[in-house]
This record gives C-alpha cells, structure tokens and sequence, in this order.
C-alpha cells in the first residue's frame, strides 16, 4: 500500500540547513517502513528537528519527497505517539547525493535482545538504511527487471527462484540487495529457500509480473522465518514499490491448490460459446471457441468438477457436460475442452478415435519459456476429421511424429521469428494436408499449447469451422497461426467472347468451380489461382455440372505474386464469321496478360492498357482527336502494354493501323480523377455485325482492379448552351414553337418568356426557327436565322421585331423592325460575386429610339442602346433600385421602373425593354414593361415606379391544432409560407389594389385556389398593415364563446401600424383578443389597476395605446364583475421605450374543453417577426431599432434633373431632417431645412439652381445619421 502522511512544504524542509533556499540541492527519497519491531509498530520521523512524516506503520512506503542533498542531516525516529524530536529513540546522520534517489528503508530492532539473532551474526540494530535506486524501464518490454532487499532479520543466505524460470538470487544475507536480474513479464511462482538446500523452499509466493512487464522494480522480504502461526502480520512476505510509489504485497503459493486453465476447443458449431464452470463457480461467461481461461485455483479438499452449460446458463445446474479432473498438490495444468455432442451428426475420425465432446488433461503446464529468446511449445492434434498426422516444423523437422486426434507431443523449444507448420500424411509428407504460420517474435519468453481445430471438410461436418491452429498461454490469451498460403499469382477473368452460345460461362480450375455465370463483358475481381505449378483452366457452358462440361481447356504455369488479367476472346466456330484481316486466329482462346496493374505507377497519372478483343478489326492504333496515338498497332488478341497518360478526358479514334482516315469508331474516354489509378481498356464486339451473324457492335470497355466494367461512350457531335427569350410584342406571335433544324426544341413558348440553356449543334452552322404555336415542321416558320456556334460555349438570343412592319409603327431611329434575333455570345451564367447580379440592358421595342438604362443611385448601366441594341455586363449589389429609361443625352426620363434585384443575388441576366411605346399605333400591342430574364428561365417583370404598395406583417394567433401550419395569400400572392402557430413573418411588401383579398391555405398549397379560408380586404396603400390569423376552423370540439361570439377562423387587419411610439418617453401597444372560450376582459395594471384596454372581446383588433416604461404584472380581469382574473403577466417593458409593437393573447381559458390545446398565454409581436412570451420578453434579441431614415427608404427623381428634385423618404423615429445638395468637393449649392417630423412617410420638392452639369451629391440629414445619395444634374 501507499501510505497517506504529511510532507513539510519544500521551503520547510530547506530551512533545516544553513544554505539559502535558491541553491540548495536536493535528492529524492522515499521512506519504507519494513521493521518488525512490535513494540514501535508506527514511526513518527523527524529531519533536523522537524516531523516529516507522521504515524508510518509497519510495511507502509510513502510517496516520494525531497530532502537537502550535500549537507549533513539529522533524522530522529520516534513512535506514533510523539510530541516533538526530544521523544525520539533513535537518531541517524545521513547526508546524500544531490539528484539521486533513495530508498530509507526502516530495518531492524530498537532493541535486537529481544528478538532472535541472525544466523548470518549480522546486525539487526535499528537503523534507516539508505539504499540507492532510480526507477526506469525494464532492458525488455516483455521482462520485469527484479532488484531484491533482504529485510528478515531472522532469515539466513536465501536462495530465490521464480518456479520453472531462473534463480533469481542466492547467498542473499539481511539487508543485501540483489539484482537486477531479468524474468519474464508472466505469472510465476517465488521460492524462498535456504542457499546450502535450495530444493527445499519454506515460503513460496504467487507473483504476478504481466502487469508490470517493461519495468525495473524493488522487490522486498520482510518479516520473520521462524513464526509458527503464518496469519501472523510478521511473517514473512513478499512485496514491490510500483512505479507510482504504491506498495504491492504479493499473496502466499500453498500447494493445497492445485492450478487450471480451461481451453475452449469443441468443434461443435453448436457450442461456439459456451459458459464453463468449476466446482460449480462460472469461470468463462460466454466464453467463444478457441478462447480460454487464465489459471483457476482449485482447493485440494474440493474435487475438480468442470461443468459445461449453454451460454447465459445461470448455474452449473444447467450444465450439459460434467466431468471429474485429477488434481496434484501445486500442479499446474490445461484442461482442453474438445469433441462434439452428437458424433452422429459429423464424420467419424479415420482412425476410429471417440470425437464425443471430452475434457483432456495437460499437466505440467509451464508458465513461461526456460529462455527468453525462445518460446516453448507442445503441440497436439485436435481436428476431429483428420487421420493420423505428422507435424513438421519447415527447416526444422518433425515435431509432432504420428500423431492421432487427441495426441499431445513433448514440450519443444523454437528460437526462429516464423514457425510454418505442415500438417502431412505420416506415410507421404509431400502430400500436405495443411499449412500454417505463426509468428514467434512477439510471444518468445512465454511457453503455450499449440493445437488444432475445425474441420478439414467443413461442408461434411455439419457447418462447423475449417481447420485452423491456435497457441493457448497460461495468462488465457490463445493466438492464432494462420493459414500459410502457398505461391499464388492473382488473376481477373474478363468474359469478352462475343459468341452467342456463351453469353454466360462457368469457369473451373482443375476440378474446382471458381466462377458461375460469367456474363459476356462482364470481369472479376482478382482470384487467387495457384503459382509455380501446372494448372488446367476449362471454360463450359452456364449450366454445366462439372469440369467434363467444359467447350475448351487451357493449361498454364503462372509466375508467383504476379498479376494477370485473363481475357475470354473468340468464338467455337469461325465459320460464319468474318476473319481476322491479318489472320490470327479468331477461335475461342483465353489469353494470359502478366502483369497486370492494380494502380498506376504516378499519383498524378493513370496508367492504361489496351487488349484488342474486336475479331474482324485487325491491327488499329487509338489516336486522340487532333493528336498523336496513344496506342499502335495492336493486334487482335495482343496488348499494348502500359501507358501513363493524364488523368484528362480524351476523344479518341480508333483507327486502321497507320491509315488514320479509315475511323472504325470514335469514343470519349475520360479518366478524370483517376491520378494514381490503373485501368485495363479492351475492345469488343464487331466493327461489322451484319458480317458476322449480327453480333454485338463494336465498343471500348475499361475495367477496374475491383471487377467493374465501364463502357466508355460513343463520341456524338459537340454542342453548345442556347438560351431563347421571346420578346417579339406582334400580337399574332403570342406564342413560338422553336425549331433547331427539323429538331423541336421548344413547344409553345409564350411572349416575354425565356427558356433554360438548351443543347443545341455547335461547331457546323444550324437553322433556328421560329414558328407559330401548333406548328408541324419548321417549315411553317415565320423567321429563320443560321447560327454557328462554338463548342461548349453559352449563347442567348432575343426574339424581336414584328411579323409585318408595315401595319406598325416606325422606329424611331428609322431602323427595321422584321423579326430578328439580339445574339449574346458567352453569355453569363452567375455574377461570380455572392452579393451581386450581373445582366446585360437590351431594347426590344420597335417604336422606341435610342436610350439610356440609369440606375437612379449607380448610373448608367446602358449607354446608347438603339433598338436591337445590347449593353455589355454590369454587376451591381442585388438589391432594389429605381431604373430611369431616358432619353439617350439624358434630357428626359421616359419610364421608371422599381427594380427589385434582392432574391437574385449571385445570379446573371438579360434586362430587357418590351411591348410599344404607343400600344394604340401598333395593333393595341402590350404596354411598354422592363423585365429580367434569368439563366434558369425565370422571367421577373418589375413594375413601373409610380405603383401604389402595401406592406404587411402576418402573425398566426389562431390555437386550432388543424391550423397550425398555414400559407397565406393577398390577391393570389404568398404572402406566408408555412407559417406556424406562434410565429410571425416580417413586413411584405405587395402591390396596392382598391380590392384586396385575403386567403388562408394549407402549408403544401401551390396557390390561393387551394385556400380554405378567404375574405375581402383591402390593406392601406403606403403604409404598413398587420393582419392576424385567429380563431377556429372548426368549432366542432370546442368550447363556445360565453357571450356566443363568432369564434370561426378569420384575419383581423390593422392599418398605419407604428413602429416607434409617439411620445418617446413611452411605449405604445396595439392589442388583438384571440382567446375563443373567455367573457370580455380587461387588460389592467396590477399595481394600479389602470385599464390600458376595458372589454377585450374575442377578435378584437385595438388601437394603440400609450403607457409609462417600466416593470408591472398585467392582468386579464374579466369585465363583468372585475374579481374574477383569468390571467397573470410579468412584462419588464423597461426596454420598449419609444417603441410600438402589437400584444395578443390567444389559447384556451380551459384547454381541456378544447381538444387540449394551448393554455390561455399572452404575446408580443414585432416588426422583424419575433414573437414573444409577455412573460420572457429579451427586448434587445427581439427588435431591431429602426433607424431614422432608412437607405432603402430614400427615393429621388428624376435622375438626370435639370430644375426639381423629387425627394420620397421615410422616417421610422421623430427626427429633425435637413436636406443638403453639395458639388464635389463638398460645397454646398443649396438646402432645406424641415423642422421636427414624427414617424412616417414624405415628399419634399427641392428646388435645383442654374449651376454647372455634373454629379452632386444630396445628403439626407437626421438626428442620429447621415445618408447621401448621387445626383446627375443636366444643364437646363
């Protein structure tokens, strides 16, 4: 044990001596207690003066701790009892080695008369003997190195020996230490005996070294020899200092125990685990097949009784099997639990041997090797279905001579790291039964059983196990010995003949099946086939029966560890078939490649090969389009050998040998990502099927090491992205059928839409037509324009123009107006940059002359854009902006558009102009509109600037479980999607129309046609609206309302919501009553009782209302008799200050009266839709503050101005706003100064001077911020 004592700090310590603290050397000591002194049985220890250690008893080690070095100290010994230093009765001068370690070690008698003398006449006076030792590793990881301390003072010259091991010391005398000596890192016994009869041990200990393996160790002998009673805590005993300072006392060997070790071997597949009993203690639990015990003790008044039982068994009552064990006095066995149960059920043994389930007795089992550079084995034969046997160690001889099952050999002593074994015919050992190997480096020092298992012919014995070869050792590990795996080389079968009467083959080896129903083109995996010997492969057909089946046989010698791929080629009868035209033979053959790659010989290569397999083909060279070949002149049945090529995609020819125009095929052979890899390329089929009993065409195949076979693809014609957008405004083409060639690429593509990119021919001109919907053929086309694209590259064009110009009205610009196509090459398909779009400005409207596109805060996007005309790309933040179409010197704005680009972030397109200037002039055509075709194919109009808006904020306070997910729609809108039970979404931002409706649908609703729920409604223009979901969908199941109120599902709607309050020292609540099954209520101050809002009935939509900041408790107190609260609310309004927001209630007064729905609760709703408990209010996480002039907010036109500047801005807080137009540099040109204005919406005219034309600069001025924005002004 450790014993837990007080150390005295180290600068206490260092105080002993004169020294200063800082320099003072130290040593490490550790204090062992190991005298048997009774009369001071704890020791209390002083240094210089002080107590140190406190109440040590007797065969106790302290942790270590640090005493001065290099100076003489003074240590007292006092018993336990002790006051001070003066109570000592014995004191020693000790003065050590700075940096070394010790052990004190407390040995002897305060008094030796008392006590025998020892025989050796050496001193057993008291004293603290000072033995040097620095723990470390053992030289060995496998061996514990012992150093051992004589501490009996009664004990003569000992001799010590590990049992069956080494001697460990002799001649040893009191307070002698020996060592170290090496043993092995295993359970053993140590003898104590006398030096002049070491044969006769008088103390015999059960140490167990397998925990300590890889240390070197103190090993102590305490106590007394000569005590009759061993129970007594002096008698002698065996003990170790571990490494953390702990004290391990090791118990007492007796030979009234005799030792086992249970080894599970049944063959019986019935029996893979078990549970094992001895003398009806469980000993292995569910213990496996070829797992054992490690060393069980048996008393000698027991009888050794092993019981077997099913596993899980609960007791040895269970057991199936009981069997009686001889048991020796200190005998160490095995004990090998073999056979099967029901010997009916397997084959008999050859030579009549009993395999019925038995125990076999192993005696004098040892516990490790004699040397620790060998390992000791004894074998024994125990495969039930296997005749007598010779065992034969390879380049050692017969170890197991004649040996039948059950039949163990002599123990035997094997220096060599790998040990291969021969099971073999005792009469013929060339004729090798089995082979195994085992590896005896990590396992030399230890002595183990080396048995065999399992069955040579498992299919004949009931399931069980094949045979195998297991060490078992003393501490229960059992370790296999493999099957040693004679020379083998390593082949894959790839099944290319084309011939139909083996579309499917069996392969055999021998007499062996080792493939079923090879499919044609179809490979394996690599096999194991044997090396350096004869071997017959046959090919039959699929439902052959044996090897006699076989249509034709092949014989070979392959090389050991060598790689072969095994091509299947040719046919059994060439009549019928095209020769070969350099005539080889084209009959059935099955061709062996050596050396066949698993990976490439480069990480940043693929290396390919080519076997010809195309019997009518004769020689060819595969050659890369517009390169050189990559393979030539390979004949049928042969192989390129290996090329490392790029891991590229190729387009390849394969070609006649040397006559590259004579093109049997064309394929794409791609090897993307294959760095490192290997692959085997094989032709197959015909080039000519018709002449060849219409076989299979001609194609190229890779195969992978893995048994996969790609095909690689036929090379087709390249292509290119095209993308179509119909813009052409002629109201009798409403809708275009589009032709490439005779090909119909688009059916019914409607005005003002687009399509996705399409494949369509590149490299060689093609026909795109345009005809109208309905059409046959593209002969009915309208317009008709060639096109010649590059390959892979991605094109847009824009159908304009009009059928008959003549019945229109004239460009402008006199330009034509036929129908025609805008052509954009490499066209974009992203921005490239996450925030930002990316489109091109294209005008399509016949009567509109040359303009400009003008983003009002970038600029111009496109400059000079005729008719027909295109800007180049521009990139821009995808956000919402006001687009101008001016005139081309910028004098007027002719439309303006609200362009909002947010969702498309990250995204490219074409805006573009459609419809006519003047409708009326041109057949009542569509009105001018400005759209965004998008890449995908989505087309987004964006409407003209002075449409009417409405904004809303939807907030689901409706507690019905059939409602809980909702989409909500305005005017066929999805203004909601999903929208869950207590949850809000944020302002939405909808057109405003003089009637409006409002629909509730299920969350899966494409549309407001699936609605469930609708009602008339119309939501204020400019301004923002709250609409709340609330109610039933159906009452069914529910509580009435008290006062018989209509409490069916509907959508209550606020106007001019607010988003600051109006006194800023306050905060402002709106309030919606969503609570079905409660009288009206009033929603009161607690603390005062003031009513903020007096009979809340159900569906109730309040105005605001103003209340000081602060922290209440609201309650809902009902209206009628106000005693009655139904419910309670803390609410910390502290941070609402200056703040507006929407508070509902909503849920059930009495939730099991509704289908067990919410209970009554109350929330705060706000304007970003967080939605929130009254009760739990996190004010900062749930709003954001609005700022005084949002950016978004901050509208100006025209831009281009010349004389007045319309400003439209929004203010969210009371401010005052001053507005500022400056040059430049920053000076100022003019200013208006607004005064104090509360929250809402403004139009100021701000009168522009006669100055300079230029970009200004118009800064919007509040109390908290600054916002500027870009003005081009035009001179008048």
């Amino acid at each position: 044990m450790k014993f837990t004592f007080t150390i005295l700090s180290l600068l206490t310590v260092l105080a002993f001596t004169a020294p200063p603290v800082h320099s003072q050397p130290l040593a490490s000591v550790q204090f062992i207690n190991l005298s048997p002194d009774h009369e001071h049985q704890k020791l209390d220890i002083y240094v210089n003066g002080v107590r140190i250690l406190d109440n040590i008893p007797f065969r106790t080690a302290t942790s270590r701790f640090n005493v001065p070095a290099g100076v003489q100290v003074e240590v007292k010994v006092a018993d336990s009892s002790s006051n001070d230093a003066s109570n000592a009765w014995y004191t020693q001068n000790i003065q050590l080695e700075a940096g070394k370690s010790y052990f004190a070690i407390a040995t002897g008698f305060d008094d030796p008369a008392k006590f025998p003398s020892n025989p050796e006449a050496v001193s057993t006076d008291f004293e603290i003997d000072m033995v040097e030792f620095e723990q470390g590793p053992s030289p060995n990881e496998k061996t514990v190195e012992m150093n051992i301390y004589h501490c009996s003072p009664d004990g003569g010259r000992f001799s010590v020996l590990s049992r069956g091991i080494k001697t460990l010391s002799e001649n040893h005398i009191f307070k002698q230490t020996k060592g170290p000596i090496e043993n092995p890192a295993v359970r053993t016994v140590v003898d104590i005996a006398m030096s002049d009869d070491p044969l006769n041990t008088f103390a015999a200990f059960d140490v167990d070294l397998a925990p300590l393996a890889g240390e070197s160790l103190f090993f102590f002998i305490s106590g007394f020899t000569d005590l009759v009673n061993e129970d007594n805590p002096l008698h002698l005993q065996f003990h170790a200092i571990l490494p953390d300072g702990t004290m391990r006392t090791f118990p007492k060997f007796t030979e009234e125990f005799a030792f086992v070790q249970v080894i599970h071997n049944s063959q019986d597949p019935a029996l893979s685990e078990i549970d094992l009993y001895v003398n009806e203690v469980l000993v292995g639990d569910n213990i496996k097949v070829h797992e054992a015990t490690d060393l069980i003790s048996i008393p000698l008044d027991q009888i050794g009784r092993v019981s077997v039982a099913e596993k899980s068994s609960t007791s040895a009552a269970q057991a199936f099997f009981n069997r009686e064990i001889p048991i020796h006095p200190g005998s160490i066995s095995a004990i090998m639990l073999t056979g099967v149960r029901d010997p009916s059920k397997f084959e008999e043994n050859p030579d009549g041997r009993s395999i019925e389930l038995d125990l076999h007795f192993i005696d004098q089992l040892q516990l490790s090797s004699q040397n620790l550079d060998q390992v000791d084995l004894r074998f024994i034969h125990y495969t039930p279905d296997l005749a007598e046997s010779d065992f034969i160690a390879r380049n050692v001889g017969v170890v197991g001579d004649n040996l039948f099952y059950g039949f163990p050999t002599e123990i035997q002593s094997f220096g060599q790291s790998l040990l291969r074994i021969d099971v073999a015919d005792p009469n013929d050992n060339s004729n090798v039964r089995a082979m195994f190997e085992g590896n005896l480096e990590p396992l030399k020092g230890r002595s183990g059983i080396v048995f065999t298992s399992g069955f040579i012919t498992p299919s004949n014995d009931n399931g069980g196990l094949p045979m195998s070869m297991w060490a078992a050792f003393p501490d229960g590990e059992v370790v296999e010995f493999p099957r040693f795996i004679p020379p083998t080389s390593y082949v894959q079968f790839v099944h290319n003949s084309p011939d139909p009467a083996l579309a499917k083959v069996d392969v055999y080896l021998g007499d062996e099946l080792i493939i079923d129903d090879l499919q044609f083109r179809k490979a394996t995996k690599y096999i194991d086939v044997p090396a350096e010997e004869d071997i017959t492969i046959s090919i039959a057909p699929s439902d052959s029966k044996s090897s006699a089946d076989a249509v034709q046989t092949f014989d070979y010698n392959l090389i050991d560890e060598m790689n072969y791929t095994a091509l299947l080629n040719g046919v059994l009868d060439d009549s019928g078939y095209k020769p070969d035209p350099d005539g080889k033979s084209i009959l059935l053959s099955l061709e062996m490649f050596a050396g066949a790659r698993t990976t490439g010989t480069e990480d940043n290569k693929v290396d390919v090969t080519l076997l010809h397999g195309s019997p009518d083909e004769g020689g060819v060279d595969v050659v890369i389009r517009e390169g050189s070949s990559i393979f030539a002149n390979v004949l049928y049945n042969e192989t390129s050998g290996y090329l490392s090529i790029d891991p590229e995609r190729y387009i390849v020819d394969v070609v006649t040998y040397n006559n590259s125009s004579d093109v049997h095929e064309s394929f794409i052979m791609g090897f993307l990502n294959m760095g490192g890899d290997a692959m085997t390329i094989f032709s197959s089929g015909f080039r000519e099927p018709a002449d060849n009993q219409n076989g299979p065409e001609l194609g190229l195949y890779g195969v992978f090491p893995d048994g996969r076979v790609f095909k690689f693809a036929k090379y087709v014609a390249p292509t290119a992205q095209l993308q179509i957008i119909h813009n052409s405004a002629d109201p009798a083409l409403e809708s275009v059928d589009v032709y490439a060639d005779d090909l119909l690429i688009h059916d019914n593509l409607p005005f003002r839409e687009a399509t996705e990119f399409l494949s369509v021919t590149a490299v060689k001109p093609f026909t795109l037509a345009f005809a109208p919907e309905g059409s046959t053929s593209p002969t009915e086309a309208l317009f008709t324009q060639e096109l010649d694209l590059d390959e892979n590259v991605l094109y847009t064009v824009v159908l304009n123009g009009i059928s008959d110009p003549a019945s229109f009205a004239d460009n402008p610009d006199a330009l034509p107006t036929d129908l025609a196509l805008i052509k954009i090459d490499s066209a974009s398909i992203s921005s490239g940059v996450s925030n930002q779009i990316e489109f091109l400005s294209a005008n399509g409207m016949t009567d509109l002359g040359t303009v400009d596109f003008v983003l009002q805060e970038t600029g111009i996007v496109g400059d000079d854009v005729p008719y027909m005309g295109r800007s180049e790309y521009s990139g821009v933040i995808a956000k919402e902006y006001l687009v101008d179409i001016t005139e081309a010197d910028g004098s007027s704005v002719l439309y303006t558009f609200v362009a909002n680009m947010t969702p498309y972030s990250g995204r490219a397109g074409i805006l573009f102009l459609s419809g006519f200037a003047d409708p009326e002039a041109n057949q009542d055509g569509a009105e001018v509109g400005l759209f965004l075709a998008l890449t995908d194919g989505r087309v987004i109009e964006f409407p003209r600037e002075n449409m009417l808006f409405s904004e809303v904020q939807v907030i689901h306070a409706s507690a019905d479980p059939a409602v809980e997910r909702v989409d909500v729609y305005y005017n066929n809108i999805l203004i909601a999607d999903n929208l869950e039970y207590l949850t809000a979404t944020e302002f939405v931002q909808v057109p405003f129309e003089e009637e409006g409706t409002l629909a509730i649908a299920p969350e899966t609703s494409s549309s407001a046609v699936d609605a469930f729920y609708t009602v008339p409604q119309t939501l204020h223009a400019e301004t923002k609206n709250l609409a709340v979901i609330g109610g039933l969908k159906s009452t069914s199941g529910f509580a009435p309302n008290p006062f018989n109120f209509d409490i069916t599902l509907r959508i209550a709607t606020k106007p001019d919501v607010r988003l600051v309050s109006l006194d800023p020292a306050q905060a402002d609540f709106a309030f919606f009553q969503g609570v079905t099954d409660v009288e009206p209520f009033d929603f009161r101050i607690k603390e005062d009782n003031t009513a903020i809002f007096a009979s809340l009935e159900f569906g109730q939509m309040r105005d605001y209302q103003s209340i000081d900041v602060a922290e209440y408790t609201f309650n809902m107190r009902r209206s009628s008799d106000q005693q009655t609260i139904y419910a309670s609310f803390d609410g910390d309004i502290t941070d609402l200050k200056g703040l507006a927001t929407l508070v509902f209630s909503t849920g059930f007064l009495n939730p099991e009266l509704n289908k067990n729905g919410n209970e009554f609760e109350l929330y705060a709703a706000f304007p970003n839709g967080s939605v929130v408990p009254f009760d739990k209010l996190d004010i900062q996480n749930a709003i954001r503050i609005p700022e005084a002039i949002p950016t978004s907010a901050l509208v100006t036109y025209p831009n281009p101005v010349t004389d007045q500047l319309h400003v439209k801005f929004a203010l969210d807080t009371r401010s005052e706003v001053v507005m500022r137009l400056v040059d430049q540099l920053g000076r100022e040109v003019v200013s208006k100064n607004l005064g104090q204005l509360v929250p809402g919406a403004y139009l100021e005219l701000l009168e522009i001077p006669s100055i300079a034309k230029g970009t200004y600069h118009l800064i919007m001025q509040s109390s908290t911020q600054v916002v500027t924005k870009p003005i081009l002004i035009l001179t008048r």
